[in-house]
């Protein structure tokens, strides 16, 4: 299975805030929420820390090595990836589970960003979960590595593999 995967910082965006979010846990579905400024408020009184960014060069590059790094380990094909200041996207394949491949990467970038002193012990470094989108044809392939690649304004830390092998109808 190919998914588009995408993960944020601990605290960097909050239910509420002015961009919008999603409600992943009530009822097992994705809810949009619109801006609520009394939501963000109430989301930012329950952190428990300051929220973590990879504003560096060092901790973006540490974090998109250690997801290669997963990749190969486990086997998975890493076609794209964009480590941001404040997110992560990327496009991967593996039959494993869409929360075992965030819970995967965000331990190889915690532990890489500690190991590096770029993240204190006890840190929150990353928020609950993630999303996964399944892409089910090339051409959402296509679209789902030119948006990680291209979408995301000024290029960060990226990785890009041309797929020697053919990706799914």
């Amino acid at each position: 299975m190919v998914r588009l995967l995408t993960f944020t910082c601990y605290g960097s965006h909050l239910p509420g805030d002015a961009r919008g979010s999603f409600d992943h846990v009530r009822q097992g579905e994705r809810r949009f929420l619109f801006p609520t400024p009394a939501l963000e408020r109430y989301s930012r009184a329950q952190t428990t820390q300051a929220p973590f960014l990879l504003s560096t060069v060092p901790a973006r590059a540490a974090v998109r090595d250690a997801i290669a790094a997963a990749c190969r380990f486990r086997s998975w094909f890493l076609y794209s990836l964009h480590v941001r200041t404040n997110h992560v996207h990327g496009v991967a394949e593996s039959e494993a589970p869409a929360d075992r491949i965030l819970h995967d990467w965000k331990a190889y970038a915690t532990r890489a960003l500690r190991e590096a002193g770029l993240a204190s012990p006890g840190q929150f470094v990353w928020t609950h979960g993630g999303s996964a989108h399944n892409l089910i044809s090339r051409k959402a392939l296509t679209d789902a590595v030119r948006y990680v690649i291209e979408g995301q304004g000024e290029p960060m830390e990226i990785y890009f593999s041309e797929p020697d092998r053919e990706p799914p109808p």
